[in-house]
């Protein structure tokens, strides 16, 4: 049963160690939100990924760059 549950167990680890980073804003220093509504990306987000800085709106990739 474990050999079963092991790559699921794996990437559920790989989840939770990609939810814990924190990513700070490259303009402001502050941190980039998790979570972000559906209603607030943009289409640069949407198709690749990344985050939008509630402080100042600057838009970064998912590496925050």
């Amino acid at each position: 049963m474990l050999f079963v549950m092991l790559p699921f167990l794996v990437f559920a680890a790989f989840l939770l160690y990609q939810a814990s980073r924190k990513i700070d804003c490259p303009d402001c220093g502050a941190p980039l939100p998790t979570l972000m509504s559906p209603l607030r990306k943009t289409r640069r987000i949407w198709r690749d990924g990344g985050y939008l800085c509630a402080r100042c709106g600057c838009e970064t990739d998912v590496a925050g760059k």
